[in-house]
This record gives C-alpha cells, sequence and structure tokens, in this order.
C-alpha cells in the first residue's frame, strides 16, 4: 500500500516514474517482472528451439510475459510495445530477441496470424489506454454500471482482428492506488472489471493514481495514449487536484520536447465524472485535448464510456435490450 504522505508528487516524481513515455525505454532501467510458477506459464530460456504447435500457454522470457509487437517495416520485424524485444519471422520459424541483451529462442512452426501463445505480432497499432478508477462506496452504482458495460468496452478498446492494444486498470481510494494489472485482450479486462470492489473511504490518491497507470505507457511505440479517469468528486484533499493540473500540462510539454515537438507522444485524458460535475476535471481534459463527460445517472454514463471508447459513433439502441440503468 501506497501512503500519500510518503509521496511528494512534482515534477521531479513524474520525470522518474515516467521516464519511459517522457524520454523512451532505455536498457539501464530493468523492466523484467518477478512472476511466480504458475500454471499456463512456460518459461524459455536463451538459445532455445521450440515447437510452436506442441505448446499451450504463455510464453516467459527473462522474467517477462511475451505479448508479441508492432511491425516496424524499416526494420522488417515486429517490436514489443514495450520496446524491449524484437520478433523476427523467417518462413514459420518466428525469432525472439531482447533488445538489452544477447538473449533469443526460436519458435519453429508458429502461425503469424494465430495469436498463438499470446503473441500478437500486429501491423494495425491502436491505443495503450489506462482506464483509471474510485471505487469509493459512494461510486457503488456506478461500478455495477461498468461491470455490466465491460464486455462492449472492452471490445471498442482492442478493436478488431489485427488491431494492437493494451489496457492498464488502476483503482484508487482512501490511501490505497491498486494498479491492477495490464491486458492485452478483451477477457482479461472484463475477467478485472468485474472483480472490483468498492471500500468505505474518501476519495484520494488520484493523480498518484494516474501517474500509475502512465507508468505502462512506453514512448514510440505507435500507440495512442489515452487515460480514462472515472470519479464522482473531488479529492478529499483539493491542494493535490490543483497541483495536478500545471503538473499535467507540464507533463505533455515535456514528452512534446523529448519527441521533437510532436504531440503523438502526449497522453489524452478522458474525464467520466458522476454524480458530481467537477470543474477541475473538465479543466484537465481540455488541456490534454481529451473529452469531459458528466453523467448523473448510470444510464449516462454507460453511454458516456461507449460513446468515447467507440470514437464517438457507439448507438445505444444497438444494446438497448441488454443496458439499462442499473439498480444497486
Amino acid at each position: 500500500m501506497i501512503r500519500e504522505k510518503e509521496i511528494k508528487i512534482d515534477d521531479d516524481f513524474i520525470n522518474v516514474s515516467l521516464k519511459r513515455l517522457i524520454v523512451g525505454a532505455t536498457c539501464e532501467e530493468g523492466k523484467a517482472s518477478k512472476l511466480l510458477p504458475q500454471k499456463g506459464l512456460i518459461y524459455v530460456q536463451d538459445k532455445q528451439v521450440l515447437d510452436a504447435s506442441t505448446l499451450k500457454g504463455l510464453l516467459v522470457f527473462e522474467g517477462n510475459i511475451l505479448r508479441g509487437g508492432i511491425y516496424e517495416a524499416k526494420n522488417n520485424y515486429y517490436v514489443s510495445d514495450t520496446r524491449d524485444y524484437t520478433y523476427t519471422m523467417e518462413g514459420s520459424d518466428l525469432c525472439i530477441a531482447s533488445i538489452c541483451s544477447s538473449q533469443s529462442f526460436v519458435l519453429k512452426n508458429f502461425d503469424e496470424k494465430s495469436n498463438a501463445l499470446g503473441i500478437k505480432l500486429s501491423k494495425n497499432p491502436t491505443k495503450e489506454i489506462g482506464i483509471v478508477v474510485c471505487i469509493t462506496k459512494e461510486m457503488n452504482e456506478y461500478i455495477f454500471a461498468l461491470k455490466e458495460i465491460a464486455p462492449f468496452l472492452a471490445k471498442h478498446l482492442f478493436g478488431g482482428d489485427g488491431a494492437y492494444a493494451k489496457v492498464t486498470l488502476v483503482s484508487f481510494a482512501s490511501f490505497d492506488a491498486n494498479d491492477i494489472g495490464t491486458f492485452y485482450d478483451a477477457q482479461g479486462l472484463v475477467d478485472a472489471i468485474n472483480a472490483l470492489n468498492v471500500v468505505d473511504s474518501h476519495t484520494r490518491m488520484l493523480y498518484l493514481s494516474i501517474i500509475k497507470a502512465m507508468q505502462n505507457f512506453t514512448k514510440d511505440n505507435g500507440l495512442q495514449k489515452e487515460i480514462y479517469l472515472i470519479s464522482n468528486a473531488e479529492e478529499s484533499d483539493p491542494q493535490n487536484l490543483k497541483r495536478m493540473l500545471p503538473l499535467t500540462e507540464n507533463l505533455n510539454r515535456n514528452i512534446a520536447k523529448h519527441s521533437d515537438g510532436s504531440k503523438e507522444n502526449c497522453v489524452q485524458i478522458h474525464c467520466f465524472s458522476v454524480i458530481n460535475s467537477i470543474d477541475s476535471f473538465k479543466e484537465l481534459s481540455r488541456i490534454t485535448n481529451g473529452h469531459f463527460y458528466y453523467a448523473h445517472n448510470s444510464y449516462n454514463f454507460k453511454k458516456n464510456l461507449l460513446t468515447q471508447s467507440s470514437g464517438g459513433t457507439f448507438d445505444m439502441r444497438e444494446i438497448s435490450t441488454e443496458i439499462r440503468p442499473s439498480k444497486t
């Protein structure tokens, strides 16, 4: 658990926490996960040659689960969204190599279009998104509504066949900012949303939660960066919310500076304000070129989320028999 009083959120903290987003991935940071052995994980060693047609599960290499990557035409290979690994197809063989070490291995008989072993090789990068949601008791009706539309929301965010997207889910309340996980498929996100539970506490840790979501973003990976901020009220400590606006504006300015002035790596923040229309959320959306939504009931909240996630093309009549105002 992270205690707010132990963390001073300022430009220095942001620059260190979001270095991968602002400056880019580096080999010095070391991003390997500590994964405990579990069912469905296949641990791969350097120089191994494996037959993909005989394997089932997810591949773990150098402590990281491999998720595939996005095609770079100039190099004729795919690069992971974290820019840690390259994926090169040679006939039916897939060579996976670490960018920061000399380690590599080969998957024989790999079907490039099958997404086998959780490895998606895509020429259609879309978005990396952080859903940051308040789980205080007052949000109960809206958490229930979020669960109701989770399959439709996930379908929109992950796109159709061949699209490459990733979604991080972060919940916050009181002194807890919880990075629940990053998901590369719709069902994984739906399951995580369905596991959300409200707690009896005040709204705090809002900005730290946004930072935790953005820690999963990487500069120059071809994915558009967006935050979906869902909350019912301003933080119990309004000074943090006031401080958040100039810090966020400076963050995007700093990102653009390290991208030769381009805003392609800047983060849009879409604010979904429920129960109360929050002026500071309007400003947060404005300065990041995002959208602000206000809903005073759960039906409009569902409509707002599905409208934004579909790019503004969603018609509620398409699922009118399934989406109704929620009852807690």
